[in-house]
């Protein structure tokens, strides 16, 4: 059975790397529901703070929240592009 450190390790292991579902990593399968309740309240946390930023963005340029959408991707996208090249 994971420890607590355990458990802590592997939900900062997955902020750094969502890219599994949490919940059903092997050897944790005793703490599905936690992992399950904890991935669900981080994507929330992170559309909220992305919604945020949109609405800033959409503030800042007196423009609708798509165009400012797109414009922050277009943002991420040049930023990928610039890291690339260096």
């Amino acid at each position: 059975m994971p420890t607590q450190e355990e458990i802590a390790t592997l939900k900062a292991q997955w902020n750094g790397d969502p890219c599994w579902d949490i919940e059903y990593t092997e050897g944790f399968e005793e703490h599905e529901e936690e992992l399950r309740e904890y991935r669900e309240q981080m994507e929330e946390t992170w559309k909220k703070k992305r919604q945020a930023k949109i609405q800033a963005k959409a503030t800042e340029l007196s423009c609708s929240r798509a165009l400012a959408e797109y414009i922050l991707h277009l943002e991420y996208e040049l930023d990928k592009i610039r890291a690339s090249i260096e």
